[in-house]
């Protein structure tokens, strides 16, 4: 019996300025958000840059965050 033919993945890994512009997206997405923020104003000043550092160290690491990912990580943040 012949093998199934073997499926190649390939990763695609963002160059350093697409990174620079991804982290600049996350940024402004970051500023915007409305919980985030009174987070930010009234309980920890800290929160917004440890989600970002965190956030993209992720996807750094894994070249691939799923949605589904990130939204566990939130809900536990």
């Amino acid at each position: 019996m012949a093998q199934p033919p073997t499926m190649l993945v390939k990763t695609f890994r963002a160059t350093p300025p697409q990174f620079q512009a991804f982290a600049q997206g996350v940024d402004a997405v970051l500023q915007q958000w409305t919980a985030l923020n009174l987070v930010v104003a009234y309980r920890d000043q800290l929160s917004r840059d440890i989600i970002r550092d965190e956030v993209l160290a992720w996807f750094d690491e894994a070249g691939e965050v799923y949605a589904d990912e990130l939204e566990e990580y939130f809900d536990d943040f």
